[in-house]
């Protein structure tokens, strides 16, 4: 992985991965291209966050994904254990202790590779509610990575429109309280009343909520779960 992450994140129905068959190697490796699209960046700065090294962290988030794809780990969650942002942190924590407990046994002249890391500690990742107390700076990047991908889409969607200006032009209202000079200005470099400004923010709010429950319905394995999912990772970049 490079330092340059991809700037793209296809959507992924993470339980249709779930609950599909072994896959095949080809598939395998398709998978291990989405997930690296979508997670890649949280996952890194936390294990940043861990190790302190940026080329060890590198490192071990590509190990990471190789495990998740070798040994079939998504394949091993359930719904009833909640959100795939939590499965994955449980996930990543024991990959971690795994990478651990094996250069310290290798130092000691132990011989244990990589690809003989202990899987049976994922059968007990444990479920609600003692999962969803979670990492909280895990859920932060991932909140951040949510929000890069709901605003990209957004873009995309205005550039679709032939509207790109008028994204350009109120997309800091989106961050931001706006005032009525706010929509004044940039009602007139739109060409448009200060009203017309106000109604056009209040379709993009719309727009973008309408995205980000798109985006983290790929994340949860039920409708209902879309506005807590929503409620919590708001109160973590509310927490900054």
């Amino acid at each position: 992985m490079s330092e340059n992450q991809p700037s793209r994140f296809p959507t992924t129905n993470w339980s249709i991965i779930l609950e599909s068959a072994s896959p095949s190697p080809a598939a395998a490796e398709e998978a291990m291209s989405r997930l690296c699209s979508r997670y890649w960046l949280p996952i890194f700065k936390f294990i940043l966050g861990k190790c302190r090294d940026f080329h060890q962290a590198e490192d071990l988030t590509q190990g990471f994904f190789e495990f998740v794809i070798r040994h079939g780990v998504i394949q091993r969650a359930r719904r009833e254990r909640g959100r795939f942002r939590n499965f994955m942190a449980a996930s990543i924590q024991h990959f971690l202790h795994n990478q651990h407990d094996h250069a310290t046994a290798a130092k000691r002249g132990g011989n244990h590779p990589i690809d003989r890391l202990d899987t049976a500690c994922l059968e007990s990742i444990p479920s609600p509610p003692d999962l969803f107390s979670g990492d909280r700076s895990f859920d932060r990047e991932w909140a951040l990575a949510l929000a890069a991908r709901t605003m990209e889409a957004l873009a995309e969607d205005y550039l679709r429109r032939d509207s790109k200006s008028v994204h350009d032009a109120l997309v800091p209202f989106l961050t931001r309280s706006a005032t009525g000079a706010d929509y004044e200005a940039a009602g007139a470099a739109l060409g448009i009343s200060r009203g017309a400004a106000e109604q056009a923010c209040r379709t993009m709010r719309a727009r973008f909520g309408a995205i980000l429950r798109r985006e983290i319905s790929q994340t949860v394995f039920h409708p209902d779960e879309i506005e807590g999912e929503i409620r919590h990772l708001l109160s973590i970049l509310a927490e900054n």
